[in-house]
């Protein structure tokens, strides 16, 4: 299958995380859909409800701390943004989704990426307080 794959990308050890995909969209998407939708994405994961409101405000909205900015690559168009780690999108060709039998983990597999574990967003959610 071909996919957009969102990730995190992480420069140096001390950033790594063990779960680096976040979400697979639909490769029927364009470009533009794709920025914005990273760029909630980040904003959600990364930013506290008040940096996020400074710049959704109807009048004077602040500038945002992180945008969307797309380099061509030899695989294609990969739109990043954040800092350390940040989120990549990323369309991807030869794209499989399995589960590991050892620890239920999701696992996306790519030609380009090799194998990577996808990270589970219902945990945050569904964890009881």
């Amino acid at each position: 299958m071909t996919a957009w794959v969102i990730r995190l990308k992480w420069f140096g050890d001390h950033a790594a995380v063990s779960h680096p995909v976040v979400d697979i969209v639909s490769a029927r998407r364009g470009e533009a859909y794709i920025c914005d939708y990273l760029q909630r994405l980040h904003d959600l994961l990364f930013l506290t409800a008040r940096e996020r409101s400074r710049s959704e405000r109807y009048r004077q909205a602040e500038r945002k701390l992180y945008e969307v900015t797309v380099a061509r690559t030899a695989n294609g168009a990969e739109a990043i943004i954040g800092h350390n780690p940040c989120l990549v999108a990323q369309k991807l060709k030869n794209l499989t989704v399995e589960v590991d039998a050892e620890s239920g983990d999701e696992i996306v597999t790519s030609d380009a990426l090799g194998t990577l574990r996808v990270l589970d967003l219902r945990e945050a959610v569904h964890t009881p307080t």
